[in-house]
């Protein structure tokens, strides 16, 4: 069957079809010239589109700077280089670069017919002794002349030179005929569209971060001391004498945490994790109407355990790729399939500090009491003259600033494995262009422009339901249908504190004790006198926050996507039908029934006029139209 223009399957890798030498030469060449053009002869085996021009090169010819190249196809003409055909885009090589393949990308591919003979090589810059190409001897392979690049190659090629006895290690890939890379899909993974909305929706990110607001207990103290007391003095009233107050300190006592208990010193994110499920990079090419079935070698999808003839489970067997367990993802533009990445789970690291207030002070406190006795101290007041010796004095305390030090809060493991359906994907190894009945492709065009013979899977019969959903590839045919995986996620993360920088607090105020009144055995009064202390400072301390576990916002954790629908094929037969119609097992969804010139509805009890018999092993699973080759409606499939 000809496939619709627009039907999307993935191609997994731009090397599967080419055309040239792959292998690296063992030769390497003296470093290039500038303003020069070399191409080699192949014939090519492929029809298709040639996207890109693959060389191996170095940078090693002992010059500076970069060098400017460009890819080139030329027709033949009796062994020689003729008509161009086509010119890349614009690659550099610096000087130093290691040898590799490097590639030349059409933006406008090529085509090329197979058996036909075409001319592929460089155009090179305007800088010397760059470049170094790699090449074995081949015999009337190389031709070569002097072409000024800025003003690109010449058409046609020109006389080349006599010289043809190099085998350059250069390429072309090719596309396969009536197939064109969409663009639209490159560095993106497919989801599948909610109910009733059009493709065309992209979101996702590459990477996700998330913010863990979070307080800590202060984790610091001090020790504080008064000075010595004041001058004031004390005088007794029955002996009209005066003595010097009584020289003394008071011991140092711990003032305890800051009167905030606990202070929220800011949030902070923890940097930032990939959103890349395990993935295999494909690229997506989509159909010009032209094709006569999928391509030899592409993928599609395929709803059931047991797959179609000759079409296999990509499970790396028998040269297939290994995409067991993957998300599907476009490559990056210029870039090849087959590059593989990605993790079911993630973590992030948060070295943060915080930028909250740390100006903080400490609450009121009782001294410790006198250092000394009033006994022991000068003067020649009786003790037993003045009431209350030991005494404390209420403290207070000036703000003072720390720093609080940086820390590392590790969050941990977490999936980041997006809402998925697992289908297996299948690669085609038929030989040929093949389409089996019930395969599941993408679509990026309107729903209701889904081509006659295509139905939506939208969990209608038996189509699966890929709605809202990414699609994964399960481990074997009989993971088909496991769901999982979540578009969201937080994470836990482990208990972690701060380090507070060395500070001390000034003593704003020391209140002023009152010694008491009392009266001796002989009759003489102390009189009420209060004194203070010069107020000092506290120590100087460092401490540690108390330990928190920070609660992580949850975030949204689906990579890049671009939103498509994906179809199935349900076409039974095309052509007029008469007479029976028999399959052999179950036939699902019948999307349409092509060129079927009848009238009428078909029941379970009933014919269509010019149709016999029909036999469905099970009918109940049937729907869909019954259309003439322009699409007219002629009858319906009421199960």
């Amino acid at each position: 069957m000809t496939i619709p223009a627009g039907v999307i399957v993935a191609w997994p890798s731009e090397d599967i079809l080419t055309f040239g030498r792959t292998g690296v030469g063992g030769t390497v060449s003296a470093a290039q010239a500038a303003d020069q053009k070399i191409v080699v002869k192949f014939t090519c085996g492929s029809s298709g589109y040639v996207t890109r021009i693959m060389m191996y090169l170095d940078g090693n010819g002992g010059g500076a700077g970069t060098q400017a190249i460009k890819g080139m196809i030329y027709s033949d003409n009796a062994g020689a280089p003729n008509a161009l055909l086509g010119t890349s885009g614009e690659k550099t090589v610096a000087a130093g670069a290691g040898a590799a393949w490097v590639s030349m990308i059409f933006a406008a591919p090529v085509q090329v017919t197979s058996g036909t003979v075409y001319h592929i090589g460089f155009i090179k810059g305007a800088t010397t002794n760059i470049i170094r190409y790699y090449y074995d001897a081949g015999a009337d392979t190389r031709s070569y002349n002097n072409d000024v690049y800025a003003d690109g190659p010449s058409d046609p090629f020109g006389a080349p030179s006599t010289a043809a006895d190099r085998n350059l290690s250069v390429y072309a890939s090719i596309l396969p005929l009536g197939w064109s890379r969409v663009a639209a899909l490159n560095s993106k993974y497919l989801k599948g569209s909610a109910a009733g909305v059009d493709p065309g929706g992209t979101g996702g990110d590459i990477n996700h971060a998330h913010d863990s607001n979070h307080t800590h207990d202060w984790g610091h103290t001090h020790t504080s001391q008064t000075g010595a007391a004041d001058g004031s003095s004390i005088a007794t009233g029955s002996a009209a004498a005066t003595y010097a107050h009584p020289t003394h300190n008071h011991n140092a006592v711990n003032i305890g945490v800051p009167n905030a208990g606990s202070i929220t010193f800011g949030g902070n994110t923890g940097g930032t994790g990939s959103n890349d499920p395990p993935y295999f990079t494909v690229i997506w090419i989509e159909s010009d109407g032209s094709p006569a079935g999928l391509p030899n070698n592409c993928v599609a999808f395929w709803n059931d355990d047991t797959a179609p003839a000759s079409w296999n489970l990509c499970d790396g067997g028998a040269g297939r790729p290994d995409m067991r367990l993957k998300f599907a993802k476009g490559a990056n533009l210029g870039a090849d399939g087959g590059a593989t990445g990605g993790a079911d789970s993630h973590t992030h690291t948060s070295d943060h500090d915080h930028d909250g207030a740390t100006n903080h002070n400490h609450a009121n406190k009782t001294s410790g009491t006198p250092t000394t006795t009033v006994a022991s101290c000068a003067g020649t007041i009786p003790t037993n003259e003045i009431a209350g010796g030991t005494h404390t004095h209420t403290l207070a305390f000036t703000q003072a600033s720390t720093t609080i030090g940086s820390s590392s809060t590790n969050f941990q493991n977490e999936s980041v494995v997006p809402a998925y359906y697992d289908i297996p994907f299948i690669q085609n190894n038929v030989g040929a262009a093949d389409t089996p009945q019930y395969i599941i492709c993408v679509w990026l065009g309107l729903i209701a422009d889904i081509p006659v013979g295509w139905v939506l899977c939208d969990g209608g019969g038996t189509t699966p339901d890929l709605r809202g959903k990414y699609i994964r590839c399960p481990n074997t045919l009989a993971g088909v249908g496991a769901t999982g995986g979540s578009n969201t996620h937080d994470h836990d993360t482990a208990a972690h504190n701060h380090s507070e920088s060395n500070h001390a607090h000034a003593i704003a105020s020391v209140s002023v004790y009152v010694w008491a009144t009392t009266h001796n055995g002989s009759g003489k009064t102390v009189s009420a006198s209060g004194h203070g202390h010069a107020g000092g400072n506290t120590s100087s301390d460092a401490g540690t926050t108390g330990d928190t576990i920070a609660v992580v916002q949850s975030r949204n954790n689906e990579p890049a996507y671009y939103e498509v629908v994906f179809i199935r094929n349900g076409i039974v037969t095309t052509g007029s039908l008469a007479g029976t119609l028999t399959t052999a097992g179950a036939l699902g969804t019948i999307a349409h029934i092509y060129y079927v010139a009848l009238a009428g509805t078909l029941t379970t009890a009933g014919t269509l006029m010019g149709i016999t018999r029909l036999f469905w092993k099970s009918l109940r699973r049937l729907r869909g139209l019954i259309t003439d080759s322009d699409g007219t409606k002629r009858g319906q499939i009421i199960p």
